[in-house]
């Protein structure tokens, strides 16, 4: 199920905010260098898979390895699920088109099957936020148990997306030359 503002965030403090800002910073003139380096930085500090993916084709994600700490992914079907969706671009360009039909640059829940019967989300969960510069659109967000903690995580994936957005379009990232 998809769902906008399910629960009363809690704010990021200024010090994460400016260490979001920081580890990107020096890669933020080049949308593939900046892309890794987001989801790198996300995986590390929600302890989650990150994903990102853009309207161009490119799918980056980071954290693996934080599977094997989560109780639900320790079930190697599980397991297999997961990895083979991540390298599922169409899956990816439905999820970008669906959530880019709202207009709403908003953050969105994945809970459950509604409107994608995938058997992944009997176990698992996902929060994902929109960015858009010039031709490029794309999100960036988590997979994780439904047990994760959604106000901590929520406004970090909110934050990012608004960050990336920013650099990609003071940058003009995307911009065809």
């Amino acid at each position: 199920m998809y769902i906008n503002k399910i629960m009363k965030q809690k704010d990021m403090s200024t010090a994460d905010e400016v260490a979001y800002k920081n580890s990107v910073w020096d890669e933020r003139g080049e949308m593939h260098k900046l892309l890794t380096q987001a989801t790198r930085v996300l995986a590390h500090r929600t302890g989650l898979v990150s994903i990102a993916t853009t309207n161009t084709g490119d799918i980056y994600f980071a954290g693996l390895a934080n599977l094997l700490d989560i109780q639900e992914f320790i079930n190697r079907e599980m397991e297999r699920q997961v990895f083979q969706r991540l390298e599922q671009m169409e899956y990816w360009e439905r999820l970008l088109s669906k959530f880019g039909a709202t207009g709403d640059h908003d953050i969105y829940f994945i809970l459950g099957d509604e409107g994608y019967s995938d058997p992944i989300y009997d176990s698992c969960a996902s929060i994902f936020g929109e960015f858009e510069s010039n031709s490029i659109k794309g999100m960036i967000g988590v997979v994780g148990p439904k047990r994760m903690h959604y106000d901590l995580v929520a406004p970090q994936i909110k934050y990012f997306s608004t960050l990336l957005e920013e650099m990609m379009r003071e940058q003009k990232l995307g911009v065809s030359v």
